[in-house]
């Protein structure tokens, strides 16, 4: 059990390193190259889902994997973050679907 919470969290960490370092807009591009096709659709999905809002748990998961404390200032800051870094490809995928 607990190496599936820790895979789990790391899997939120991984995208929002991917996208603090790849960047939103490249990230944002990649996806939309790949056309809209129903894997890639259906991954968006789930992608926006697990990201949909500040307390869900894949921002709660990336303080969690750094060992930040949830509910605390710092915690708050990097959930607010990773949702941002998520959001923002997503609002780009939505305006370029047919």
């Amino acid at each position: 059990m607990y190496a599936a919470v820790v895979f789990k969290a790391k899997d939120a960490y991984n995208i929002d390193h991917l996208l603090g370092h790849v960047g939103v807009e490249e990230v944002a591009a990649g996806i939309i190259a790949m056309g809209h096709v129903d894997p890639v659709v259906k991954s968006v999905g789930i992608l926006a889902g697990k990201f949909a809002s500040i307390d869900a748990i894949e921002p709660a998961s990336v303080a969690l994997y750094r060992r930040i404390p949830l509910l605390s200032p710092e915690a708050d800051r990097v959930q607010a973050l990773a949702f941002s870094r998520v959001d923002q490809p997503l609002l780009r995928l939505r305006r370029a679907a047919p």
